[in-house]
């Protein structure tokens, strides 16, 4: 493909920049004030993500770990382990899963938000159109969003053949393209996030397997999201009373100036500090603690009775 003029859609596509040098010495002595301690200064990010939100805290870390991601790795024999993560949410209508979602697109230094109510799927990935005799490739949303994060409300709503085209986006990081004539292979090095409602029934409150049967998705499709976490509508009067009084009490304080006080960092430091540690972290090396729980869990999982194949 060849550009003959290119112009900036919009700034969020953008290649993220640097922090500024005095957002990066705040970054450092924070930890370095949390370094007898480091999960007080973790739990203070964790709660100027989505401060509108009650609770939720493993949901935030998700979201957190999601936009950090991790490493890439490629061994000796050329295979390739993507360092994205993707993370789905599955829960029950008004338990916050889209402002959780629209958050972590504001977060993040380069994001792209679509809805699955609509969308093909090349909308998705690669569209072919033909202008003035000509035939040239239009990106999708995983091709827009490559270097950062894709945010896909209404999940279920993707058409099953349509779904099937973004195995290989999520998975390999690549889309082979062969349309029109064109056959041109593009990157999609994207973190997705997927919300999606649970099916007619499938949650039943107190039950260990309800992730089994939680959703529509196909098995394939499911093993390539890391995180998958359901969101439940309980229905108890304390959580209730609990989540009402911060509603309020954020409305009330939304016009006050120490309400940035309260929730800690801003939504350009949390994305300044995205950046940096995602350049920070390049090269990271798992300990032997951390690989014996991830060992034990994966064996544990493994063997449970509920577990879906997928997983």
């Amino acid at each position: 493909m060849k550009a003959c003029s290119t112009r900036s859609i919009s700034s969020r596509h953008r290649a993220a920049a640097a922090p500024a040098e005095g957002l990066q010495d705040m970054f450092r002595d924070f930890w370095a004030y949390h370094a007898d301690c480091p999960l007080k200064g973790r739990n203070k990010i964790l709660a100027s993500i989505c401060p509108q939100i009650y609770g939720l805290f493993l949901v935030k870390l998700a979201v957190a770990l999601t936009l950090i991601g991790g490493c890439p790795r490629q061994d000796d024999a050329g295979a390739h382990i993507r360092g994205e993560c993707h993370m789905l949410l599955i829960g029950d209508p008004g338990t916050g899963k889209s402002q959780l979602m629209k958050f972590a697109a504001r977060m993040a230094p380069r994001a792209v938000v679509t809805t699955g109510r609509g969308t093909t799927g090349a909308g998705l990935t690669v569209s072919a159109t033909k202008e003035g005799g000509s035939w040239s490739l239009e990106a999708g949303a995983l091709v827009l969003a490559d270097g950062g994060l894709c945010c896909i409300d209404e999940f279920e709503c993707i058409r099953e053949q349509d779904r099937a085209m973004i195995h290989e986006a999520m998975e390999q990081q690549t889309l082979h393209i062969a349309k029109a004539g064109m056959v041109t292979t593009l990157s999609t090095r994207t973190s997705v996030l997927g919300v999606t409602n649970p099916s007619k029934g499938a949650f039943k409150h107190g039950g260990s397997c309800a992730g089994v049967a939680a959703t529509s998705l196909s098995g394939p499709l499911l093993s390539r999201f890391d995180i998958v976490l359901l969101l439940l509508d309980q229905h108890e009067p304390n959580w209730d009373r609990i989540v009402s009084e911060h509603v309020l009490q954020n409305h009330q304080q939304a016009s006050q100036p120490f309400v940035r006080a309260l929730h800690g960092w801003s939504v350009e430091e949390l994305r300044s500090y995205i950046t940096w540690a995602k350049a920070a972290n390049t090269n990271l090396h798992m300990t032997n603690d951390a690989e014996q729980v991830i060992l034990a869990y994966y064996q544990q999982q493994r063997r449970a009775e509920e577990r879906s194949q997928a997983r």
